[in-house]
This record gives C-alpha cells, structure tokens and sequence, in this order.
C-alpha cells in the first residue's frame, strides 16, 4: 500500500521586520519545504519599492498596484505547488484588507 504525501501550506504573517522572514527559513530547512517571500516575489517583478512619506500621489497608486500584483502573484504561485501537490511556506505582511481578498480567494 502506498502512501500517499499531503501538501502543507504554512503562512507567516506579521509586521515588517517582525522575524517572519527569519522563522520561515528555518522551518523551509528543518522540514524540506519550498519558501515564498512576498518582499522576494515583489523585488523580482516590480524591482525595490518606493514608499517615501514625501512620495508623490502618483508613486504611492503605483506602489499600491505593485503590490496587488505582487500578491497576486504569490496567489497563484501557491496555487502551482499545492497542484503539484509541494508544500509550501510562504511569508507576507498583510497589511491591508484587499491582500487578504486576494488570498482568500486561492482555491
């Protein structure tokens, strides 16, 4: 009888610089499984972000539609690997309520 493996999706979540980075790579090592930070996902994509207190309108509405599209990303991201039957950890803030939509709504 073969057994059958179950992917496991762990989210890490909190604020900037709150060590979720940190934890997930020890966890992704300890236990084998494949690690997604969003900051990664967005710097590959978008390159680094811009939000300056002194930021323009203009450039904070383009940080904000980077990072829907960073997050979107990392939605369908999940959604590979859980089809492909991989575990996966992934880390990201949160912080505003349209990230968690977006999420929310990986099948």
């Amino acid at each position: 009888m073969s057994k059958t493996k179950e992917q496991t999706l762990i989210v890490i979540c909190g604020w900037a610089m709150s060590g979720k980075s940190t934890i997930a790579k020890e966890i992704s090592k300890t236990l084998g499984i494949h690690l997604i930070d969003i900051d990664d996902v967005r710097f590959l994509n978008f390159g680094r972000p811009n939000p300056h207190p002194d930021a323009s309108e203009k450039e904070m509405e383009r940080d904000k539609k980077e990072m829907i599209g960073s997050y979107e990303l990392l939605c369908k991201a999940i959604d590979i690997n859980l089809h492909m039957n991989r575990s996966l950890i992934i880390t990201a803030t949160f912080t505003r309520p349209i990230y968690w939509e977006i999420f929310l709504s990986t099948d």
